[in-house]
């Protein structure tokens, strides 16, 4: 088969050795960079015209790390003095990211007083036995 970077003319080819199957992994391609490819059939008759170039395609690292981004943020609470304050977000981002949270400028873990939990993408903080000191501003940061 061959490659060639969209909107240029010159094709180079992509194998060296003839592809028994229907997929190849092409090496050395650059990412965000448009390419085009086509392939050639063989047999003991000789080599085929090239195909038709497909269409260009985007080259993406699946792989690649993606800043960690919060598509639900956290709302205002109101919770009752005795009992428990739950605040919640959506976070995602490749690598997973590390959660922090804060009351105020202080990092607070997970204790007796606070229970941090994960559901998937979701972040979950519960501010137990709520009383009067346990007013503030809670904030969570997300980092990978």
């Amino acid at each position: 088969g061959e490659k060639r970077e969209h909107g240029t003319d010159n094709w180079s080819r992509v194998n060296m050795n003839v592809c028994i199957t229907n997929m190849i992994n092409i090496p050395n391609l650059i990412e965000d960079r448009r390419y085009e490819f086509r392939v050639f059939a063989e047999n003991e008759a000789g080599m085929s015209k090239p195909s038709m170039a497909s269409n260009s395609v985007k080259i993406k690292d699946p792989n690649a790390a993606v800043v960690p981004e919060f598509s639900s943020g956290l709302r205002k609470q109101a919770a009752v003095e005795g009992k428990t304050a739950r605040f919640e977000c959506e976070v995602s981002g490749q690598p997973k990211p590390d959660i922090q949270w804060y009351k105020g400028s202080r990092e607070i873990y997970d204790s007796d007083k606070y229970e941090i939990k994960v559901e998937g993408d979701k972040q979950i903080l519960i501010v137990r036995n709520v009383y009067g000191e346990d007013k503030d501003e809670y904030s969570v940061r997300a980092s990978n």
